[in-house]
C-alpha cells in the first residue's frame, strides 16, 4: 500500500483514488519535503511522525532503532545514519500531529546501534523484565587476533556477549564464523549466549509474568557470570 499525502493549501489537486493508493491531506512544511531522484518525499523525521497514528509503541522504537542505527568504519560493513535521535525529537517537539504521544514514548526507548528488528525486540524484552539494560555497539578485541567480535547487546560489566543468531546462521560457513565468534569471545574473558528466533518466540513462566524464554536464557548467564567473578 503506498501512502500519498497531498499539501492541504494546494486546492488544485484532487483527491486521489487509485487501487493500491491511500491519499491524505496535511499541512507540509518545506523541512518536512525531500527530493528523491524523480520523486518528492517526506523527510524520514516527518515520516515517522505520520506513522505515529499507525503503528504501536514498540513498532515505532523498532522503525526508530533503524533509522538511528549507525556503525563506526571499524566495523566489517560500516552504516550510516538515516537520522539522529536529537533530530527525531526535535521534529515531535512542537507537533500537535495525532500519534504524537506515542512518538515521543517510543523515542524515551530508541537506542543507537540496533541492527535488526529481532535485537530491538530482545532489547525491550530483557529491559521490561527487569534486567539491566544491554550496551549496543561494544567491540571485543583479543590481543593477537586480527579478528574482532561484535556482540549484538553487550554487558560488558559482566563480561557478557549477547548474540541473536537469524536464519543465516543455519549456513555452514556462517556456522564456522560463528564457532570462530564464540572461541575469540571465550579468550576475550567473555561469555557468549545465543538467542534464536523461538527464544523471542516461545513465552516461558518468570517472575514478572509470562516472558519470552530469551530473557531466562541472559538472566541465568548474567547470573552465572556474576558468580564467576566473586
Amino acid at each position: 500500500m503506498v501512502h500519498l499525502t497531498l499539501p492541504a493549501r494546494d486546492g488544485s489537486v484532487t483527491h486521489v483514488r487509485r487501487r493500491g493508493v491511500v491519499s491524505h491531506r496535511a499541512a507540509l512544511p518545506e523541512d518536512d519535503i525531500w527530493p528523491l531522484g524523480r520523486w518528492i518525499v517526506t523527510s524520514v523525521e516527518r515520516t515517522y511522525l505520520d506513522l505515529a497514528s499507525a503503528l504501536r509503541e514498540d513498532e515505532l522504537v523498532e522503525l526508530g532503532d533503524a533509522i538511528v542505527c549507525a556503525h563506526d568504519d571499524d566495523r566489517p560493513s560500516s552504516r550510516g545514519t538515516f537520522s539522529t535521535p536529537a533530530r527525531l525529537v526535535e521534529r515531535c517537539e512542537s507537533s500537535h500531529a495525532r500519534g504524537v504521544r506515542r512518538a515521543r514514548a517510543a523515542l524515551d526507548l530508541i537506542r543507537v546501534g540496533s541492527d535488526s528488528v529481532q535485537e530491538t525486540r530482545l532489547r525491550l524484552a530483557l529491559v521490561r523484565a527487569g534486567l539491566p539494560e544491554p550496551e549496543l555497539n561494544v567491540v571485543l578485541a583479543v590481543p593477537g587476533r586480527p579478528r574482532r567480535v561484535f556482540p549484538d547487546l553487550a554487558y560488558r560489566r559482566r563480561r557478557l556477549s549477547v548474540q541473536y543468531d537469524g536464519a543465516h546462521h543455519a549456513d555452514p560457513r556462517q556456522h564456522q564464523l560463528d564457532i570462530e565468534r564464540a572461541d575469540l569471545t571465550a579468550a576475550a574473558g567473555w561469555a557468549e549466549v545465543r538467542i534464536s528466533a523461538d527464544d523471542l518466540r516461545v513465552l516461558v513462566p518468570h517472575r514478572t509474568g509470562l516472558v519470552p524464554r530469551a530473557v531466562v536464557k541472559v538472566e541465568e548467564a548474567l547470573r552465572a557470570q556474576a558468580a564467576l567473578a566473586r
